[in-house]
């Protein structure tokens, strides 16, 4: 029994200090979502049941109204990706889908408004094209950091000197030349810093040589005696 009691206090311990973690901001990984679609047929839910704790913009007017599984062109610059199909699905069983189809000359964005929880170094995301993330209303410079889930990419940002700050964070695809679609998804804040470019070139020369030189050692000849 007291075993029982301290597995449980330590459960509830381990949430609040995942939930402090990132500060006062909520949903990041966009799992919060409600499926209850609108009357009148289509999948076509609330912006508030499809992201809660966000504001989506067509360009610089808010969005009331998402559509599942796809950009509907002109009409709803941010969708909500469903499990169905998986391929729109980055992690979990939603993400975000910005831009695409018939938004040429529009931008589309998704922001919340939050505290960045103190200790942060950088902020973190799944992202499936390129998008563009501004921290109250400064441009965070992205590094590329690794391959993701289901073709997914890892991109990262210096956050630290925005640490314990409350600002709006927006990520926010461009007017999109190709029409092409970007999804969102898992978002986190870390006390992990992002690598500076060098220090990634250096470590990939390095890992090239050894491989080299390991290669090289198999490929040599046995010397007799």
């Amino acid at each position: 029994m007291h075993i029982q009691k301290i597995l449980l206090c330590l459960g509830i311990v381990v949430a609040r200090l995942g939930a402090c973690a990132q500060g006062t901001f909520q949903n990041l990984d966009f799992e919060q979502a409600k499926l209850t679609f609108l009357p009148g047929g289509g999948n076509f839910i609330s912006a508030s049941n499809a992201f809660p704790g966000w504001t989506l913009y067509a360009g610089s007017v808010p969005e009331q109204v998402v559509f599942v599984n796809g950009i509907i062109g002109g009409f709803t610059p941010v969708a909500l990706a469903d499990s169905a199909p998986p391929s729109l699905v980055l992690d979990g069983s939603f993400s975000a889908i910005l831009g695409g189809p018939g938004l040429s000359f529009v931008t589309a964005s998704i922001a919340q408004s939050g505290t960045i929880p103190t200790g942060s170094e950088s902020l973190r995301f799944l992202s499936l094209g390129q998008l563009s993330v501004f921290f109250a209303g400064h441009s965070l410079p992205l590094e590329f950091l690794g391959n993701g889930p289901n073709a997914s990419q890892i991109y990262g940002a210096n956050i630290s000197a925005y640490a314990g700050q409350y600002g709006q964070l927006m990520f926010q695809t461009g007017p999109s030349s190709n029409d092409g679609i970007n999804v969102l998804d898992d978002i986190t804040f870390s006390a992990q810093g992002i690598p500076e470019p060098g220090a990634l070139s250096i470590l990939g020369l390095g890992a090239l040589a050894l491989c080299l030189q390991r290669r090289g050692r198999r490929a040599r000849p046995a010397t007799t005696r």
